[in-house]
């Protein structure tokens, strides 16, 4: 196995997690990480290339009916079938697929046998140890930051969406900058909308002992009916902030790995849920720059 193919492109994924997983056996951990970064790298560009081909709205529930058949007959997949029809027929339904019905799979970093919830002490294929298996969780940002870092970015971003704001004129506040993208009066309502779940579940959290966490589609906000002026949504939303900073910053350190129970993300401890919230805050930010530059 070459490290490069005849026609000069790097190797194949296949060959590069193979790569990765000799130099790991080497003790050459900070090596492997940059063989398995090319892979992802890789898959998610072409999957990036192809989204504007992907199916959407009836096709698209079509073709994920037909990847759980698909599963169905793999044996290494089988377990991903009946979790991804569950979650189908949530999502055609206009429901939220909820941790019951689709558990986080893990995956042994070894062979690629796949489990579902947990896993098991040992592999049962190649006897790797279960705490070596890789999850997938539901997002990625739930693990962006610590305590520190998360109440880091949850202290500047108010003074970023005030600067972002004076850039944008007064009568443009409602106007979206193009079609299908969202103005900046509807940007803030849901970055409000996101902080008021935040304190809510920083409350709950604090207050109670493993506490349900009632999963929001904070997404769909615009479904409603929003009749606050732009400087009134501003307004709560700098309020809310102050109020979860202040509580967090009282908290004692081992408070941040209190749980909660969330239908969605399954359990999650406090800095998980103050992480989520701190790196979603960004991606809106930047909708609200292309506002300010139109």
């Amino acid at each position: 196995m070459g490290e490069v193919e005849p026609n000069g492109g790097v190797a194949s994924s296949v060959n590069l997690l193979a790569l990765a997983a000799r130099v790991e056996s080497e003790g050459r951990y900070n090596v492997a990480k940059l063989l398995r970064a090319a892979v992802f790298a890789r898959a998610q560009r072409e999957a990036d290339q192809a989204l504007e081909e992907a199916p959407r709205g009836d096709e698209l529930l079509e073709a994920l009916h037909g990847v759980a058949d698909a599963f169905a007959t793999d044996p290494l997949l089988v377990p991903l079938s009946e979790p991804l029809r569950a979650g189908t027929r949530a999502f055609a339904a206009g429901a939220v697929p909820l941790i019951d019905e689709v558990p986080d799979p893990l995956v042994c970093r070894r062979c690629g046998h796949v489990a579902m919830a947990e896993a098991p002490e040992a592999c049962p294929r190649c006897a790797a140890d279960g705490v070596t298996f890789l999850v997938q969780r539901p997002v990625w940002w739930l693990e962006r930051y610590d305590p520190a870092s998360a109440m880091a970015q949850l202290e500047r971003t108010p003074a970023r969406v005030r600067a972002l704001l004076d850039h944008i004129p007064v009568s443009a506040w409602s106007q979206r900058p193009e079609p299908g993208t969202w103005s900046p009066h509807e940007v803030l309502s849901h970055v409000r909308d996101a902080q008021g779940v935040l304190e809510q579940r920083v409350a709950a959290i604090l207050e109670h002992d493993d506490p349900d966490l009632e999963a929001k589609m904070v997404w769909s906000w615009n479904q409603e009916a929003r009749p606050a002026t732009t400087q009134e949504v501003l307004d709560a939303y700098l309020a809310s902030r102050a109020r979860v900073l202040e509580v967090l910053r009282g908290a004692p350190a081992d408070a941040w790995w209190r749980t909660g129970r969330h239908r969605e993300f399954g359990r999650l401890t406090l800095t998980q849920q103050v992480s989520y919230f701190a790196a979603h805050e960004p991606t809106h930010l930047r909708q609200l720059a292309t506002a300010a530059k139109g």
